[in-house]
């Protein structure tokens, strides 16, 4: 094949990379960039923030480079520049005089950091495979509101960090000079009543037409409350045609959303949803050491494991019972040990036995009892016998094997890890309600727990 010419070259590169990348992550970090420079050996590509450049070098570095000299057939040094630096954003344009869920309907919100924790940073976010794209985007938006991702819908089951990149975001928006005004849903809801009740409608809207970003947590406590429903529809319509940066988050994606009006739940999916998965057991581990350093204890892998094994999944879970073992030890002077851990916090979960199935041979067995393939398992067939065999292949994985749902889902085929805890629902009600159909889940139990011997 011959060479691209040095021209053309980082432009084929991004059609080569566009197919290659998810692309959410190719129009957050690829799209846009340009070549800057290039020679025999050095390539120079643009991007159009540091963030960018710097997740480029970190993350792509190697995606790029086998691309790139693949099409140039030489060895090429990639470099990744900032060509446009976000200017400065304007500086406040207010007084703030009151708070937007406690004081005067007409006062536009304080800049104050006491409605956000602290240390909900980006730095302090550790960010992995399960939630790369989100903290990518959040970072995304902190640094040019507006611009590109308009609205961001985050979204996963609590306790994921959800809130944690919303206040990052908006720290972060504060830092540059912007006014971003972070609520959760229901003191938005409660000053939405209030200015109702109070006639004070117009000073409302003028409050919440203000900010440069509106940022709000939990969106599905919307639910149910017709009003606020539409007055949010108008707001979300003013602050967008404004180039207003809006983000929120909720525990579903949008157009799981049903009790919303399709008028919301499209405009929620128009811009950029990402969503947050359960950690898998290296993240838990890396979530884990980072609270430790927090709390400025030295805490072993094999209690952070044992922490990570009681509540698999739950970032805000493991956290508070980390921070509950390393008091325990400090305050009564005992060896931070798996020991305690069992002491503070009850029962930890067994591993399962050492004569136990791995989780594919247990899936190829599970599939196999109900005459189908572990393909046709993980695929997206759904006819009733493999809809029936999926589930009882995730709650046997999750509750005899003890895989977290966020493995349970990725060996499933990607699925997202709600379904599994649906499965796992589904199938205790019908083990409750179907005789024979415990019986039968009961021997296929113990063929996954104990293999047959060898013939």
């Amino acid at each position: 094949m011959p060479s691209i010419g040095p021209t053309r070259l980082w432009d084929a590169a991004l059609g080569e990379l566009q197919v290659q990348v998810p692309k959410p992550t190719f129009d957050t970090f690829l799209k846009g960039t340009v070549t800057l420079d290039v020679s025999d050996s050095h390539l120079v590509v643009g991007a159009a923030n540091p963030f960018t450049a710097e997740y480029l070098e970190k993350r792509m570095s190697a995606l790029i480079h086998r691309t790139v000299e693949g099409l140039a057939q030489r060895t090429l040094d990639v470099e990744f520049r900032v060509t446009h630096p976000i200017p400065p954003a304007p500086p406040d344009r207010h007084t703030y005089d009151s708070d937007p869920a406690t004081g005067p309907a007409g006062l536009p919100p304080r800049q104050e950091r006491s409605d956000l924790l602290a240390s909900y940073t980006f730095d302090s976010y550790v960010a992995g495979p399960t939630n790369e794209l989100a903290y990518a985007a959040a970072r995304a938006v902190a640094e040019a509101p507006g611009n590109r991702y308009n609205p961001l819908f985050l979204y996963s089951p609590v306790g994921l960090g959800k809130t944690h990149l919303l206040q990052a975001a908006a720290l972060r928006l504060r830092e540059r000079g912007c006014t971003a005004l972070y609520q959760t849903c229901e003191q938005f809801t409660n000053a939405f009543i209030r200015a109702i009740r109070e006639g004070a409608m117009p000073a409302f809207r003028q409050r919440y037409r203000s900010v440069d970003a509106l940022l709000i947590d939990d969106i599905q406590f919307i639910a149910g409350k017709e009003q606020t429903q539409e007055g949010f529809f108008h707001l979300f319509n003013e602050l967008y045609l404004a180039e207003r940066q809006i983000v929120l988050s909720a525990d579903q994606p949008p157009s799981a959303l049903s009790f919303l009006g399709e008028r919301l739940r499209s405009r929620f999916g128009a811009g950029l949803v990402a969503d947050i998965q359960p950690p898998p057991p290296e993240l838990c581990l890396a979530i884990l050491r980072a609270k430790a350093q927090t709390l400025s204890a030295v805490v072993p892998d094999s209690v952070l494991e044992a922490i990570a094994t009681v509540s698999p999944g739950n970032i805000r879970t493991m956290e508070g019972y980390l921070t509950r073992v390393v008091a325990i030890a400090d305050l009564c002077a005992k060896p931070l040990t798996v020991d305690l851990v069992r002491q503070a916090l009850g029962s930890i979960p067994k591993p399962p036995p050492a004569d136990s199935l791995s989780p594919e041979t247990a899936l190829e067995t599970i599939a196999a009892h109900f005459g189908l393939s572990s393909a046709c398992l993980c695929g997206s067939r759904r006819d009733r016998q493999a809809s029936l065999a999926r589930r009882v292949a995730m709650h046997l994985l999750g509750k005899e094997l003890h895989q977290p749902p966020g493995s349970i889902a990725r060996l499933l085929g990607g699925r997202h890890p709600s379904s599994v805890h649906q499965a796992f629902s589904q199938v205790d009600r019908q083990l409750a309600a179907d005789p024979s159909f415990a019986a039968d889940i009961s021997a296929l139990r113990q063929r996954i727990r104990v293999p047959a011997p060898a013939r």
